[in-house]
């Protein structure tokens, strides 16, 4: 049944429903990954190392205990793994990307001028964020069948673009990874940052046993970032924001998956803009989107935000444009 909508309107991006959420949702504030699997949902928080599952029932969902705790299974151990975005192959693997990114230390007002000046110049890699997590799960039981990671570290050291960004915060246009799709056995991995110029956005094509194995496509979203895409037919719903933590609006996409760098040899299919994502209030970023059902006509969708607190799931019905097939 809909209900009275959450958030500002769009007339092809809507708010209809909202899924009552049983349980308690950690970190609420920062959920940045999910995906819909059947009647399951897992959510990750950029500010935390643990998944959630929650299962379908007659109001929404149940959050079923106990959280998956992915320091377990990476390659660091320090106090957060930053997950950014998470996918499925449909059948029961789920894919959780870490960003990947460096950071800059911030500056407080009850620090010292020279103290916030010295931590102003310190660039921190913290190994924890450069995961990419493979889990099986079982569902039925409730436990994991099988977990390994992996990292991208290799081609940000070679690749003649990424290299140049590897040592930059995340803020700063430095590599950020915070989108994640899975399509026929290849994933699909999306940059916040770096935004080169002409506006074009790196998506990394390759596959998770073969990770140096890879394509680069480029995406123009006119000046935002990737914060999160997803797979639909025939191409991906991308949310894209902006780069650095500043104010700026929200974006969904629709990108074919074609690389969109132009030649006089070849025909682009350019990526559309479907509309500007309704947020329940001016601060929240849009950081997660998932697919739960898509018809001829449109697309039904779940979006969660930063800083806004979980409780439940908030449904968007997004139409599709004429030239959406």
């Amino acid at each position: 049944m809909e209900k009275n909508h959450m958030f500002n309107m769009s007339p092809v991006i809507e708010n209809i429903d909202t899924l009552q959420i049983e349980g308690e949702v950690l970190k609420k504030s920062d959920v940045s990954g999910i995906s819909a699997s059947g009647n399951w949902v897992v959510i990750g928080s950029d500010e935390g190392s643990h998944l959630q599952v929650l299962r379908r029932n007659k109001l929404g969902f149940q959050v079923k205990e106990p959280p998956v705790h992915l320091m377990d299974f990476g390659n660091a151990k320090d106090k957060e793994v930053d997950i950014e975005a998470i996918t499925h192959d449909g059948h029961g693997t789920f894919y959780v990307l870490g960003s990947h990114s460096a950071k800059r230390k911030k500056v407080t007002e009850d620090r010292s001028y020279r103290n916030n000046r010295k931590r102003i110049q310190v660039v921190k890699q913290e190994k924890s964020r450069s995961n990419l997590f493979r889990l099986k799960f079982d569902f039925s039981s409730m436990s994991i069948e099988d977990t390994t990671s992996t990292d991208l570290d290799i081609i940000f050291e070679q690749d003649n673009i990424l290299k140049l960004f590897n040592n930059i915060p995340s803020k700063e246009n430095g590599i950020d990874l915070e989108g994640i799709a899975y399509r026929e056995e290849q994933l699909f991995l999306g940059f916040r940052g770096p935004v080169l110029r002409e506006n074009f956005v790196p998506v990394i094509v390759t596959t998770f046993n073969n990770i140096k194995d890879y394509e680069m496509r480029f995406v123009d979203l006119n000046g935002r970032g990737i914060r999160d895409l997803v797979a639909v037919s025939n191409g991906f719903l991308i949310v894209a924001g902006p780069v650095s933590k500043g104010d700026g609006r929200f974006y969904l996409h629709f990108w074919s998956g074609q690389d969109e760098i132009p030649g006089h040899d070849r025909v682009i299919e350019k990526n559309k803009c479907i509309g500007e994502i309704p947020t329940p209030h001016p601060e929240a970023k849009a950081e997660g989107i998932t697919i739960l059902e898509e018809t001829e006509e449109h697309y039904r969708a779940i979006m969660v935000f930063d800083g806004v607190d979980l409780r439940e799931l908030p449904v968007f019905r997004i139409l599709k444009q004429n030239n959406i097939a």
